[in-house]
């Protein structure tokens, strides 16, 4: 399972969260020792539905808009 999810995270270079999902995770990931999950999304970049009511793990950007604009695309 640990080979399956190497290769899977390794094709990815951004994740897209709800700010619930990331405040949850962020509680948890920094002092993360399970790998390779850990060092993964605690350096990737993060797209957060609402970035100013969530603390900042990592890279982190907003998405003006939240991500109702991402899932009825660009106006």
């Amino acid at each position: 399972m640990e080979a399956n999810l190497a290769a899977v995270i390794a094709t990815q270079d951004a994740v897209i969260l709800g700010r619930r999902s990331y405040t949850e995770w962020a509680q948890f990931w920094p002092s993360s020792q399970i790998q390779p999950f850990a060092t993964f999304i605690n350096g990737v970049t993060k797209y957060v539905g609402h970035p100013a009511l969530a603390p900042s793990i990592g890279p982190i950007d907003g998405v003006e808009g939240g991500l109702r604009r991402i899932r009825s695309g660009p106006r």
